[in-house]
């Protein structure tokens, strides 16, 4: 609910017993909040057709970068209204219709450092820290790498280059390429980074914690998930 100003509902069709291209006309005449439908309609035979699909969907994902809203697949349906009666809906689901989803988007870097930060559980999780990218618009510089255990595997050290992906187009998820370090691999803090005390890990290896249950980052973290699940706003860890 939080993001629904930032988000653009576009509605595909309406009850009206019109052609399929009036229909979308109608739509985006009646309907647009600022963003249009942007279609083609595509006939021939079976290889043209699927040709013609390939084109459009390959244009339209190579304009992301550009248009000034997001999207993240082309829906390709058949128009003729017979066909479609035939085959018919299951619940809302139109079953003349399929969404082709974009591969999500890359990006190779430079790691530069890592941050560590103290959640309310006392879990330390590392930030992985590279030379800025661009993703839609976006300007990103870092991103968790969630675990003790995938900061292990990773062994990431100063100047490596890494492979950055755009998972759903909202997570920056971090890989890294074959090759052989000239630098040393960052170490894990040997202390609690926020309060000093000692670390403990899980049984399982995979997650390192602050035992100390007065850690300042766990009393700030404690609160803002506090805060949050009020519905409180406007507050930043910066500020409590």
């Amino acid at each position: 609910r939080k993001f629904r100003e930032y988000l653009t509902p576009i509605p595909l069709e309406t009850s009206l017993d019109l052609p399929r291209m009036d229909e979308l006309e109608f739509l985006n005449r009646y309907y647009t909040r600022g963003i249009d439908m942007r279609y083609v309609a595509i006939q021939g035979s079976y290889s043209e057709v699927l040709y013609g699909v390939k084109a459009f969907v390959d244009n339209a994902n190579m304009m992301r970068g550009y248009m000034p809203f997001q999207y993240d697949g082309v829906v390709v349906e058949i128009m003729d209204k017979g066909i479609k009666e035939r085959l018919g809906k299951r619940g809302s689901i139109p079953l003349y219709a399929i969404a082709i989803k974009f591969p999500p988007l890359k990006r190779e870097s430079i790691f530069t450092h890592y941050t560590f930060t103290v959640g309310q559980t006392g879990a330390i999780t590392p930030m992985a820290h590279f030379e800025p990218v661009e993703f839609i618009g976006a300007i990103h510089d870092k991103t968790t790498v969630h675990s003790y255990k995938r900061f292990k595997e990773l062994r990431l050290a100063s100047g490596d280059k890494i492979n950055l992906t755009l998972n759903n187009d909202v997570i920056v998820y971090l890989t890294k390429p074959e090759q052989i370090s000239k630098n040393p691999p960052e170490e894990f803090p040997s202390v609690c980074p926020s309060c000093g005390n000692s670390l403990m890990q899980s049984d399982s290896g995979d997650t390192v914690y602050c035992v100390n249950p007065n850690c300042p980052e766990r009393t700030v973290a404690r609160l803002s998930n506090l805060l949050a699940k009020l519905n409180v706003k406007d507050v930043s860890t910066e500020t409590m």
